[in-house]
């Protein structure tokens, strides 16, 4: 279940990319997170934030929902494949990223991301380079860098080689795959890969960005 804590009126022109993020107790990480995308270089983005924690984080919500772009719900509920598939049906834009709480985009994530896809219609979404950082901030690791030829079905089956943060999907390749599998409890989103990489290509944008 979702309850809306509030938004405000949605703009006309339809957002690019969609954030979808789970929330539990935890509103500093949501201030940085915010913090991460409001330095996006391509703007035209919308934030979708289920918020389950046991009180309601007023004042973290106020600050957030001052730009319209964000949009937050309370949930009832741990099923996260069931609290994404939520916010899947709740968001407007062309393309969707599942970003956790705990993680930074580089300011041109929104922007690379979505060059890629519209140079790349037939591909089902893409993903970037990550980064490894540790509680401060700091890059401790770099996953190393991969080429389309080695996302094959064979080798996502057998390791999961995508990080679900750097992945983003057309919104209407998941509406298609009917969201996450909410039968799951453990590793929904490399099942989502999975699936979508059983219908079409996943593409891949060799920078760091996420």
């Amino acid at each position: 279940m979702a309850e809306i804590v509030g938004t405000f009126q949605y703009t006309t022109e339809r957002p690019l990319l969609s954030f979808i993020t789970l929330s539990y107790n935890r509103p500093s990480l949501l201030l940085e997170t915010y913090k991460s995308f409001q330095k996006q270089t391509l703007p035209n983005w919308e934030w979708i934030v289920l918020d389950g924690s046991q009180s309601p984080l007023i004042s973290t919500i106020r600050q957030l929902l001052l730009d319209r772009r964000v949009h937050v719900y309370r949930t009832k509920g741990n099923e996260i494949s069931q609290l994404w598939n939520i916010g899947i049906r709740k968001s407007r834009g062309v393309y969707i990223n599942i970003h956790d709480d705990d993680n930074l985009k580089d300011p041109r994530f929104v922007e690379k991301v979505v060059a890629y896809l519209e140079a790349n219609p037939t591909h089902i979404g893409c993903t970037t380079y990550w980064n490894v950082i540790d509680g401060e901030g700091t890059v401790v690791g770099l996953r190393p860098p991969y080429d389309s030829s080695s996302l094959t079905i064979e080798k996502l089956r057998n390791e999961n080689c995508i990080d679900g943060g750097a992945a983003t999907y057309r919104k209407e390749i998941l509406d298609a795959l009917h969201g996450y599998d909410t039968k799951l409890n453990t590793s929904e989103d490399w099942d989502m890969i999975i699936r979508a990489c059983s219908i079409g290509t996943m593409g891949i944008v060799p920078e760091y960005l996420h």
